[in-house]
Formats: structure tokens, C-alpha cells, sequence
């Protein structure tokens, strides 16, 4: 039976994720980063990539990473991964929460977007639970969700 332990999220550099992890959970979050996404967000001082770690119990078993773009006012989340033997547990949950808090903090954020893949339902309804609803627009597979945010 799985059972909610102690969370903690907190912020990890973004060097981190090119160091080797023991884990294969672990190793396997991270590689679900695309390692272009460092390179293309230093090359762009306007984009700051942050990347979220969902802790539980000081083991890293999540992340979540976002950046916000100035010239549109939008904040975007991506890549909510928490490792497969703790879903539903509400740590996906407390990591997007935690990114929109941070997002909303950022002067001039007025709208944070993220996408889904069509074929997760569970992350759908979190992200409608949350307040996210569809655009309508289809990016590649992904089905892109905004929520609006108080200036």
C-alpha cells in the first residue's frame, strides 16, 4: 500500500542535473530533462530555466521545471516527473503548486502555460483541478492548458 510521506521541494542548480546520479530513479528524472534546454536558456539572459526537486525523506523522487519570458508576460511549467511508485500521492501536485507560487512572484507574470499529453488523464484533471484550462491549440502531441494570474 503506498502512503504519503514528507515532502519537501526546493530549488536544485541547474549544474546538478549533469552531475551522475547513484539512483535510477533518479537517472531517469533527469533524463527526462532534454539536454538542449540548459544551453538554449543560457544563451538567452531574458530566460532563467529553474528546476524544482520534489524530496521525500531527502531522496530526490520528482522535479519540475520552469522559466518565465518577460516579453509576454507568461511563465511555463514543464516536465512534472515524480517517479512511478509514488503517483497520486499528491506530490505532483505539491511541486506545480510550488512553480506557480514562484511564478506568480515574477513582476509582469499575467499568465502561466503548460502542456499535457492526451493520453494522461491524471495530469489533465490536475491541471484543471489547479485552475489550468485548454486553449484549444495542439502543439506537436501536446495539448497546451493556461491559467491566468492576478497582477
Amino acid at each position: 500500500m503506498k502512503t504519503k510521506r514528507t515532502i519537501e521541494i526546493r530549488q536544485i542548480a541547474m549544474d546538478k542535473i549533469k552531475n551522475k546520479c547513484d539512483s535510477i530513479a533518479v537517472e531517469d528524472l533527469f533524463r527526462s530533462i532534454p539536454s538542449h534546454l540548459s544551453s538554449r536558456f543560457e544563451t538567452n539572459p531574458d530566460k532563467e530555466l529553474n528546476l524544482l526537486g520534489v524530496f521525500v525523506l531527502g531522496e530526490l523522487v520528482g522535479i519540475i521545471y520552469y522559466w518565465f519570458e518577460p516579453s509576454s508576460g507568461t511563465g511555463y511549467i514543464d516536465r512534472l516527473t515524480v517517479t512511478s511508485d509514488l503517483h497520486r500521492l499528491g506530490y505532483g501536485c505539491a511541486a506545480l503548486t510550488k512553480a506557480i507560487e514562484q511564478l506568480c512572484k515574477i513582476p509582469g507574470c499575467k499568465r502561466i502555460r503548460t502542456t499535457f499529453i492526451p493520453s494522461n488523464p491524471i495530469i489533465e484533471t490536475l491541471y484543471h483541478t489547479i485552475g489550468f484550462r485548454k486553449t484549444g491549440e495542439i502543439v506537436g502531441e501536446d495539448v497546451v492548458t493556461i491559467m491566468d494570474v492576478s497582477p
